[in-house]
Order: structure tokens, then C-alpha cells, then sequence
């Protein structure tokens, strides 16, 4: 929690979204996506961005789509991540197929 305090703080978005989505823990997103969080909309950002696309693992993707559907997401943000989190499959998906 204190690491993403003094991100927000110091508006490093970038390394407390990489910490979120490597650390997997739901009570630590349940606090970065409150709606009273005034940093919850350029954390997401990166995530999205950053976060998600640099990660190769599976569980990494699945936990941060799981924070993201709790009913404590705003729906306006739950739609972002969907919609976000579609572009980042294709986008895996595709890199996939030019390797094979």
C-alpha cells in the first residue's frame, strides 16, 4: 500500500501499475479502484498501457480482469477494462500468429 502511495504521490503510475499486476493482491486493487481514489484513472491507464502488455503470464492478465468485474468498479471504468483488456488479447494473439 505505501508503495502505491508514494507512486501516486510522485505520479509514477508506470511502477505502481507493474507492481498491482505482478503483486495479484485483490484487497490492494479493491483501494486503487475506488471510485474515491483520484488517481484511479491514470493508474488504469497504465496498466493498460504498460502493466498488462509487458506481462507473459497468464495469472498476471486473470487477476487484474477479476479486480476490474468486482461490483466496487464504477461501470464506466469496468467497460474500459473490458474494452482494454480485448485490444491487449487480440493484440497477444496476433503477435502470437506472426511466430508461428
Amino acid at each position: 500500500m505505501e508503495l502505491i502511495r508514494v507512486c501516486n504521490a510522485n505520479s509514477l503510475f508506470k511502477y505502481a501499475a507493474r507492481h498491482l499486476v505482478r503483486k495479484r493482491d485483490q484487497p490492494l486493487w479493491e483501494h486503487v479502484l475506488n471510485p474515491e481514489n483520484t488517481f484511479r484513472r491514470p493508474l488504469i491507464d497504465q496498466v493498460v498501457q504498460t502493466a498488462l502488455s509487458e506481462t507473459q503470464d497468464a495469472d498476471d492478465v486473470s487477476t487484474t480482469v477479476r479486480a476490474s468485474w468486482q461490483p466496487t468498479c464504477p461501470t464506466s471504468s469496468s467497460n474500459f477494462w473490458r474494452r482494454s483488456f480485448w485490444k491487449i488479447l487480440c493484440s497477444a494473439i496476433t503477435e502470437t500468429c506472426r511466430t508461428c
